[in-house]
């Protein structure tokens, strides 16, 4: 199971399997409902139709974390087309996690890797550890092994 809700509709709980822990331990994480994250226009949509982190003209750009907070958001994608005829996807876990960028052909396919790399990098923020964090060592490996995964998919090779 990825998610259910707790007694209490004011809070999500997350499960995670293999957290932090060799032993592939199952255990949960309580998370207000006032932190729920989402994707959202990065700066506001001001960046649409300039030039995006891979040089190209920015045709699509979002920002994963809390509306409310925008100074704690965790990620963003963003797609992008090149006066070739090509198009790049870039897609950064903030805090120096993961920036990957791929180039595609056409515009249909950039399209769909820009909807996985979005779903990655949500999925991915969640392992981002916390100041409060028990296991930091343990949560920063499997952060590590997780955007290591991610990177052979998306982008070809990890990021050093």
């Amino acid at each position: 199971m990825d998610r259910e809700t707790a007694p209490s509709s004011d809070y999500l709980y997350y499960f995670r399997e293999g957290y932090g822990s060799a032993t592939g331990s199952v255990y949960g994480i309580l998370i207000s409902m006032d932190e729920a994250r989402d994707w959202y226009p990065y700066e506001s949509g001001e960046t649409m139709g300039k030039r995006g982190p891979a040089g190209g003209r920015i045709l699509r750009d979002e920002e994963w974390g809390d509306v409310d907070e925008l100074e704690d958001a965790d990620a963003r994608v963003t797609l992008e087309t090149h006066p070739g005829g090509d198009f790049t996807v870039t897609a950064n876990l903030y805090g120096g996690w993961v920036q990957e960028t791929a180039r595609f052909a056409d515009e249909e396919a950039a399209s769909m890797a820009y909807a996985e790399a979005a779903g990655e990098l949500s999925r991915l923020a969640d392992f981002i550890p916390d100041e409060e964090e028990r296991d930091m060592a343990g949560a920063v490996e499997t952060l590590n092994r997780e955007v290591a995964a991610f990177a052979l998919r998306f982008g070809g090779k990890p990021t050093t």
